[in-house]
């Protein structure tokens, strides 16, 4: 049976988008399959004492994989350094932070390395089975963006789940991602390609495996999802440097601007049971 590693990166203290992560992918993952990387300093006490209360998940706290990690339990990786204000030096350093942990679970004995961001979800409806039988060194899913219809759905209520407040998607090509490997690969900034392995842009529908997809958060709720941007600050200082706006105010706009490419998508999002 292949060994899984299910992997993300956390900044911050864990939000709803941290909760939806964690419930949708516990449907698939055991609680040992987890590894959360934090790309900067964190509050690692925090973060253990929530995943313990509210998951019933244990995880080592590590500072580096070594020769003898034991990569059979949940890991929560932790960088001491400070996070860089500049958006592009972060996502480099992102980067290649990322693919040594790839990298090193795959050198430890992990089979198959799976990253989803904090805001994207995998699914398909025999997953499990998929993680273990697909040929191969890398597989694509399919990206999907769950949308905020704003002028038929109001914001969202966190005590109620997805499906029964969202029912528009687009299909986002930038989303194709190869993100599940069996083999080394180096990602760029974003997994959104590797080397060998062109931008989900560039791949044919016939090229991503059939039924899997990765459901991207992003656009789920705008009022929340501002929220989340005035509280980065490297995210706002990029929004203010690339469009001169504030994060907030750059949301709104890029909310507004995709509403017309927005599909039914009540099969998609009637899978998801968050």
């Amino acid at each position: 049976m292949r060994k899984i590693k299910l992997c993300t990166h956390i900044d911050r203290k864990p939000n709803y988008l941290f909760d939806f992560w964690i419930k949708h992918h516990l449907r698939f993952f055991g609680k040992n399959d987890f590894l959360f990387a934090s790309d900067t300093k964190l509050d690692a006490g925090y973060v253990v004492d929530y995943l313990r209360n509210n998951y019933d998940i244990e995880v080592d706290i590590l500072n580096d994989i070594k020769n003898d990690t034991d990569v059979s339990k949940s890991i929560l990786l932790i960088n001491e350094k400070e996070s860089p204000q500049d958006y592009q030096t972060f996502t480099d350093y992102a980067r290649d932070y990322h693919n040594w942990i790839q990298h090193r679970l795959l050198d430890e004995g992990i089979n198959v390395v799976v990253w989803m961001d904090i805001d994207e979800l995998i699914y398909h409806d025999d997953l499990g089975n998929v993680l273990q039988e697909f040929e191969g060194d890398v597989i694509r899913p399919r990206g999907v963006e769950i949308i905020h219809d704003l002028e038929n759905e109001a914001d969202f209520d966190f005590s109620k789940k997805i499906k029964e407040q969202r029912s528009k998607i687009r299909y986002y090509g930038s989303k194709n991602k190869p993100t599940i490997t069996r083999a080394k690969i180096s990602w760029d900034a974003g997994k959104h390609q590797a080397g060998g392995y062109p931008h989900g842009d560039n791949i044919e529908l016939d090229k991503l495996y059939d039924g899997l997809y990765l459901i991207h958060l992003h656009y789920l709720d705008l009022k929340s999802m501002q929220d989340i941007y005035r509280e980065n600050l490297t995210i706002y200082n990029e929004c203010k440097r690339q469009h001169n706006q504030s994060g907030p105010e750059f949301l709104e706009k890029r909310f507004a601007e995709i509403q017309s490419d927005i599909l039914d998508g009540d099969e998609i999002i009637g899978k998801l049971d968050i």
